[in-house]
C-alpha cells in the first residue's frame, strides 16, 4: 500500500505526525505496513508490534549503520572521525582505556528527570549546565531557543526536505553547533565545571585523532537524540 501526492507531501511538511496518522487511518487501521513519497523520498511505515519485532531482528538484511554514518556526516564530521568512530575496540590502533566506576575521578552525579531523554529540554532547570557548565551558554545566549527549535523541527532534517523548505531549522542547528564547536575548541582550563562524562569523552576522542569540530558535531547528535 502506497500514498503518493504532492498534497500529502505539503500536509507532511506542515505536520509529519498528522500525515502518518492519516495515513493509518487512509488504509483502514489494519496495521499493514504501508509507505508513502515525500520529496522524492521513500517512507516506509509500520505500526504493527509484531512487524516492527521482526524488522529489528532482521539483522542480516536491515542495518542502522548506514544511516547512522550519514547522520554523522550530516552534522558536519569529517569522513575521517566518522571512519573512526565506526570502528570495533579490537580494529583500534590502541585499546580504550578500561573504565572503572569505583575511582572518584569517574563518578558523574548528572540529575536528568526521568520523563525525557533529551537533557537540553531541562536547560533552565540546569542540565544543561549540569553537562557543559556555565561556558557553552556563556557563548551563545540564544543556545536554548535554537536547539529547541531545530529539536522540535528536527524531521525536516532527518527526512532530508530541501532547504527551501527547511532553511529555519539549519540555521537554527547552525547556531546551536556553532557554539558547541566554539565550546571545544577551548582549552579544558577555561571549561573546568564540565560533567566528567562530557570531558571523558572529548578525551577518548582526541585520543584517536579527532578533532575539536569533529567532537562538536559528534556530542551534537549525543544530544539531540
Amino acid at each position: 500500500m502506497h500514498i503518493d501526492s504532492l498534497g500529502h507531501a505539503i500536509s507532511f511538511s506542515k505536520d509529519a505526525d498528522k500525515t502518518l496518522t492519516y495515513g493509518r487511518l487512509y488504509f483502514g487501521n489494519t496495521r499493514e505496513p504501508w509507505g508513502m513519497t515525500v520529496a522524492s523520498q521513500q517512507i516506509y511505515v509500520m505500526t504493527s508490534a509484531s512487524d516492527v519485532s521482526t524488522v529489528y531482528k532482521n539483522i542480516d538484511q536491515l542495518t542502522f549503520d548506514d544511516y547512522i554514518e550519514d547522520m554523522m556526516l550530516r552534522f558536519g564530521a569529517s569522513k575521517k572521525a566518522v571512519g573512526r568512530m565506526m570502528r570495533t575496540p579490537d580494529q583500534l590502533e590502541e585499546p580504550l582505556q578500561p573504565f572503572n566506576p569505583i575511582h572518584q575521578e569517574n563518578l558523574c552525579y548528572i540529575t536528568v528527570s526521568h520523563s525525557t531523554i533529551k537533557p537540553f529540554i531541562l536547560a533552565e532547570s540546569g542540565a544543561t549546565k549540569a553537562f557543559f557548565g556555565n561556558r557553552l551558554i556563556e557563548l551563545e545566549p540564544k543556545l536554548y531557543e535554537n536547539f529547541f527549535y531545530f529539536d522540535d523541527n528536527s524531521w525536516k532534517f532527518t527526512y532530508k526536505i530541501p532547504r527551501p523548505w527547511s532553511s529555519d531549522i539549519y540555521a537554527a542547528k547552525k547556531t546551536a553547533q556553532d557554539a558547541m564547536d566554539a565550546y571545544f575548541h577551548l582549552p579544558q582550563q577555561q571549561r573546568p565545571d564540565a560533567a566528567c562524562l562530557i570531558q571523558t569523552l572529548g578525551a577518548e576522542m582526541r585520543a584517536r585523532n579527532i578533532g575539536s569540530s569533529d567532537i562538536a558535531a559528534l556530542l551534537m547528535i549525543t544530544f539531540w537524540v
